[in-house]
């Protein structure tokens, strides 16, 4: 709840690097730790509005109004009480600046999926891992078959004497070889081509895995001729 009567609900997304969730025994996240990492001295009351600063912060922010806390948020649930505990601490002068009982916690906390003894949970982010870097692999190994086709190494005649362990096929790269396997041509190009358009489409059929594992698509085709609500 807000105390803006203009926004009367206010939501916010926290990243998972600044939360620390406790299970209870039926595995349910209903206690949350936070971290507020160099917060506005100004924002506190914003934030809390119940909340008090202890003498020190007073003094620290008529000095500089621009100056910056490390506190601690917690929401810690009390079952035989049914309610939650409301708690933000100072973490240099370990004094609390709020402590209050709320019938209901703020945080909403969704999890995916989860295996056991696992508190945080996964996404579908992480099924779908694999074939994310396998679809990483092969954009790469394309756009390096892109760059052979588009600037393809050459082969050169040269009197010396061939090493294939002391070269590498690069893009416009000069590759010295003996004259007699030139044909009597002192430069031609080394043919590396090779079908584009197959890793392209394995690189669509691993898009649209990805998308189906995060349901990354409408209930109907876009384009169908007959769209209805």
């Amino acid at each position: 709840p807000s105390v803006d009567k203009r926004a009367p609900v206010r939501f916010k997304s926290v990243g998972v690097d600044l939360i620390f969730p406790e299970a209870d025994i039926f595995d349910d996240l209903n206690t949350i730790w936070r971290d507020f990492n160099n917060i506005l001295g100004s924002e506190i009351k914003r934030m809390w509005p119940k909340a008090e600063l202890t003498q020190t912060m007073r003094l620290a922010m008529e000095a500089d109004p621009m100056v910056k806390f490390q506190l601690i948020e917690g929401v810690v649930y009390y079952p035989e009480k049914g309610l939650w505990r409301v708690v933000v601490m100072d973490i240099n002068s370990n004094e609390y600046l709020l402590n209050q009982w709320t019938p209901s916690s703020p945080w909403v906390v969704a999890r995916w999926s989860k295996s056991t003894n696992e508190v945080g949970g996964r996404g579908p982010v992480i099924e779908a891992l694999p074939t994310i870097r396998s679809l990483n692999a092969l954009v790469e190994e394309i756009m390096r078959n892109v760059a052979l086709s588009t600037s393809p190494p050459w082969v050169a005649a040269s009197d010396g004497v061939f090493n294939p362990y002391l070269f590498k096929i690069e893009p416009n790269k000069v590759i010295p070889v003996s004259r007699q396997s030139m044909n009597g041509l002192p430069l031609q190009r080394l043919d590396v081509a090779s079908d584009i358009n197959l890793g392209n489409l394995e690189v669509n059929d691993m898009r649209q895995q990805i998308k189906d594992a995060l349901f990354d698509n409408p209930v109907r085709p876009v384009n169908a001729p007959q769209q209805t609500a």
